[in-house]
């Protein structure tokens, strides 16, 4: 699968004890595993899956997605002391501040009237759809672009950082799939953007099944992460990578 020239060495090794020759630390691109990258992972993840719950609890999801336990358990959150003391608590302090901060990031321009208008539920349902609209593409495309990333970049980034990467892009696709279930009037009545929704989770299941495939090739154990991830593909599918901890050092 391509090759990375005479620049590519295969010869590491890594070991959680102290070996002759084998790096005992586990070094990563900040790019990959950067905290500022997990940091966006999880702070989308969290947008997302919250606004998912409040559409549930705030009563701005289609009544064909929900089924007969999402009936019973927002019913049991309508009757529970946060909905009827707490809720209207932060509303009306919401209520207070939201006019003027509006019209303070607007700089004035929409009018007082329009904000006071009270927004009906097929109006909640649809901005709810909208947003979590975009949080779903976010999610798909964020999964497919660091699994291409990855396999561009597979003579740079080790076998340690690709396992990172495919481990990140399974955490996109579960974020993703979790918005499909608000989504799913939406996508009946928009044949179009399903359609493509459907060919690229398709292009995402097999990058992802791929990618576990040869993250789990080797067979010796965690020594060989410190190696470029392109030292797993082998003309024998990863036996001699497996045997040889060099297969893939250039040969003259």
């Amino acid at each position: 699968m391509g090759h990375c020239g005479s620049t590519l060495t295969c010869d590491a090794c890594y070991s959680d004890t102290p070996d002759a020759g084998c790096m005992t630390a586990l070094e990563a691109d900040a790019d990959i595993l950067g905290n500022g990258v997990l940091a966006t992972f999880l702070v989308s993840a969290i947008l997302t899956c919250g606004a998912i719950l409040l559409g549930y609890v705030g009563d701005a999801t289609h009544e064909a997605e929900l089924n007969v336990i999402d009936k019973n358990v927002i019913r049991r959150y309508q009757a529970s002391f946060v909905h009827n003391a707490i809720i209207p608590k932060l509303k009306s302090l919401w209520g207070t501040v939201r006019i003027p901060t509006i019209k303070f990031v607007t700089f004035g321009r929409v009018q007082k009237t329009s904000l006071e208008r009270r927004i009906t539920r097929k109006q909640r349902v649809e901005a709810l759809s909208r947003f979590v609209l975009i949080l779903s593409d976010q999610q798909l495309v964020t999964g497919l672009a660091i699994l291409i990333g990855g396999l561009v970049g597979r003579c740079r980034i080790s076998l340690y950082e690709y396992q990172m990467v495919t481990a990140l892009a399974w955490f996109s696709s579960t974020t993703h799939l979790a918005t499909l279930s608000v989504l799913r009037s939406y996508f009946i009545n928009h044949h179009t953007v399903r359609n493509w929704r459907v060919v690229g989770m398709v292009a995402s299941m097999i990058l992802l099944i791929f990618s576990e495939v040869m993250v789990d090739i080797p067979a010796s154990g965690n020594t060989q992460l410190i190696n470029p991830f392109q030292c797993v593909f082998s003309t024998t599918g990863g036996a001699e990578y497996a045997s040889d901890p060099s297969p893939c050092a250039p040969r003259y």
